[in-house]
């Protein structure tokens, strides 16, 4: 397929979904707390069921890639390391700091890596990009306490890191998914035909609340900072560690995984966990409508580069 419209195919809908949002949202005169709880239905409900559906349903025998988890999980790791020793050198207030190395370890890979993928490959493809999902969701979750309680100059406890991985929505549906798919019990085909259609609503209503959450208001007093963690999040580092796993072999289903895993923008989830932790909601909400918005022009880019020069 020629790249150029390969890239449109996976990206344009997702900005016309955003776009929409935006305008509905003023249309509408939607209220922040019906958007909160619209957003608080997709990543309680429906993108659950699609984690727990693609990982049920996944085959470890042909989507298990261990060279390629293995890959995701000690980058991420090693990004974190290097923000959380980097950013609060620059960044001397603690709320901003913490917000802004989530902003840029944290990738909204879940969703975007499900849309991507399925948009390329097709639901063949999905077992790998779930597992990977699961897997980042539980990294992502665990740092994510990690760095706001101890920017907030609290103790640690584990307790209060177990709660928030145990509570965690995508967590659990990855792990009863992969537990289930484990076992001999099958679910009947009425079940599976549930799941989905609760799953196709997922990234729909999570563009469209995406894009009508966003907001100019803020935008001039962080303004440097969105910028610069913005290009971090965007640019610098899937440059670095896409192009790593590119001399490292990973091609198709695999590089676009690791690509959206990096190249993504930053979690709608890190608003409300920012929020809920202490750090600074408003900077954590531009920075995930920014890195979104952008994101449509970088992802556009790598696609477009990967088909071009044959790596999917």
């Amino acid at each position: 397929m020629d790249g150029l419209k390969l890239a449109f195919q996976v990206v344009f809908p997702m900005l016309v979904l955003m776009g929409v949002g935006f305008i509905v949202k003023r249309w509408l005169k939607l209220s922040e707390e019906s958007l909160k709880q619209m957003n608080k239905l997709v990543f309680n409900l429906f993108l659950p069921a699609v984690v727990f559906k693609n990982m049920y349903q996944s085959d470890f025998s042909t989507d298990f890639n261990g060279k390629l988890l293995f890959y995701g999980a000690i980058t991420v790791l090693s990004i974190f390391v290097v923000l959380y020793i980097i950013v609060p050198r620059f960044v001397k207030e603690k709320r901003d700091a913490s917000v802004l190395i989530q902003a840029m370890f944290r990738s909204n890979n879940v969703l975007f890596g499900i849309t991507i993928i399925y948009a390329v490959f097709g639901q063949a493809a999905m077992g790998i990009t779930s597992l990977m999902a699961g897997m980042s969701v539980f990294i992502y979750s665990v740092l994510a306490v990690f760095l706001f309680e101890s920017m907030r100059g609290q103790k640690l406890k584990p307790a209060v890191v177990a709660k928030g991985i145990v509570k965690n929505p995508l967590i659990i549906a990855s792990v009863s998914g992969t537990l289930l798919m484990l076992t001999p019990i099958r679910l009947p085909d009425m079940a599976l035909g549930i799941l989905d259609d609760v799953g196709q609503m997922a990234t729909p209503l999570a563009l469209l609340v995406l894009g009508a959450t966003f907001q100019l208001n803020g935008f001039v007093r962080y303004k440097s900072k969105v910028i610069v963690a913005a290009m971090t999040k965007l640019v610098i580092i899937p440059g670095i560690f896409i192009t790593a796993a590119i001399l490292l072999g990973f091609r198709d289903t695999a590089l676009l995984t690791i690509m959206t895993l990096f190249g993504a923008p930053t979690a709608v989830s890190s608003y409300p966990t920012a929020e809920a932790l202490g750090g600074n909601g408003e900077l954590a909400g531009l920075m995930v409508v920014f890195t979104s918005i952008c994101s449509m022009v970088s992802i556009f880019l790598w696609i477009l580069m990967f088909e071009s020069f044959g790596f999917i």
